[in-house]
């Protein structure tokens, strides 16, 4: 038995390498990934934008398994990643220094909080240039 991250997901490269280890001594192996396409390409992108960016933002639910998946991973490449559910959350000295912000969001999080939230940093970001 592997035990479950806190936030209930592997990675998807936690996988093959426990893949990996299993086929080197069993032959026949099947192995169903149950992590949907979106799921995964969301979790190698936040990495991504996670060591582009000054500061990462994450928007979504404290329940949510993917979202805490995805500040995990963010967090792990860049210690200025910050957990929201709303736009109301961001706090200002967050962003003192940085010149870029990278905003990623749980699957179940509606569209209209991440417009919010993106909305909010560019109104933010105008008033730190001026």
């Amino acid at each position: 038995t592997v035990p479950t991250p806190e936030g209930g997901t592997h990675e998807s490269g936690f996988w093959a390498a426990i893949l990996k280890g299993i086929r080197d001594c069993v032959a026949d192996v099947a192995f169903e990934n149950t992590i949907c396409g979106p799921t995964t390409r969301k979790q190698t992108e936040i990495v991504d934008i996670a060591a582009q960016n000054d500061v990462v933002v994450i928007i979504g639910s404290r329940n949510s398994a993917n979202t805490r998946r995805l500040y995990e991973l963010a967090s792990a490449k860049n210690s200025r990643t910050h957990w929201i559910r709303s736009a109301g959350e961001l706090e200002n000295e967050w962003f003192d220094g940085a010149e870029s912000v990278g905003v990623g969001a749980g699957a179940s999080t509606p569209d209209e909080v991440t417009r919010a939230v993106v909305k909010c940093l560019e109104k933010l970001q105008g008033t730190q240039k001026a």
